[in-house]
């Protein structure tokens, strides 16, 4: 699987070296954020480690972190946040506590989980990937979400894995099981590609598709192609078989998800 360029790590507080280390061991370069001026350097995708949300919440305030950073994923910026991350993106929290950067629609407690089931470790379903090792540490989970925000993955009828456009919020801590199906999934949506399973309507909820010859990673087979309009990265151009479509290889349609209107067909 080719790398992403660079994927840059949260690096206040937190499991953030764990996160580093497994990101490197996927062939990517990774490059903390620990300060303001950071944030203004070029990087393909983000995490937003595990930690504690009210000191990374504070921290970020205090150096001037916080709005620039939410700029960023609002402007379509691939982010992962895991346990503590989930509960930063979170537009909502439960006990009306505090919430930090509000860019992912649902509502999340914190240490729901409490004190004695403070740890634990399942092996559950994830949209996309399948079943994987899930290891949980005074977590959170989601208690609710909004139109348009898809559930990846639950435990015991919890929400525990949420997708939201260019943002993904996970409750437990891939980067202390060997399983690397996550950090994998992450540096593909981060490509511009993304992982099986999903419906693309759900990413771009709009109505219709245009029809474009676009430059963008795609899936063979896969009735779409998700390059969330960034379709200068050419080098993984490929062809895709539009739903229903009985055609030759030859004659593959390529399947921009740009909104009708705004999509703009790409000769080569």
């Amino acid at each position: 699987m080719g790398a992403v360029k660079k994927i840059a790590v949260l690096s206040v507080q937190g499991a953030f070296a764990e996160q580093e280390k497994r990101i490197e061991d996927l062939g990517a370069e990774c490059i903390e954020i620990r300060q303001k001026a950071d944030l203004m350097q070029d990087f393909d995708g983000m995490i937003l480690p595990g930690g504690e949300s009210t000191v990374q919440g504070k921290l970020l305030t205090e150096l001037g972190m916080l709005e620039p950073l939410r700029d960023r994923i609002r402007s379509g910026l691939p982010v992962l946040g895991t346990c503590a991350g989930l509960i930063l993106l979170a537009g909502e929290l439960g006990g009306g506590e505090h919430g930090w950067l509000g860019t992912l629609p649902v509502r999340v407690r914190r240490n729901a989980y409490g004190r004695q089931l403070g740890s634990f470790h399942v092996r559950e379903v994830f949209q996309g990937i399948g079943r994987i090792p899930m290891t949980f540490i005074r977590a959170p989970y989601v208690e609710s979400v909004t139109e348009g925000v898809e559930i990846l993955a639950t435990v015991d009828n919890r929400i525990v894995a949420v997708r939201y456009a260019n943002q993904i919020g996970i409750a437990f801590h891939p980067e202390l099981d060997e399983d690397e199906s996550i950090h994998k999934m992450f540096n593909l949506f981060a490509m511009g590609q993304y992982f099986p399973g999903i419906d693309p309507q759900t990413y771009f909820p709009v109505s219709g598709w245009c029809r474009c010859t676009c430059r963008c990673a795609a899936y063979p087979g896969r009735p779409y192609c998700v390059c969330r309009g960034r379709c200068r990265k050419a080098r993984y151009r490929s062809t895709v078989r539009w739903a229903g479509q009985s055609s030759s290889a030859d004659s593959l349609q390529t399947i921009c998800p740009h909104p009708p209107g705004r999509g703009k067909p790409r000769s080569g």
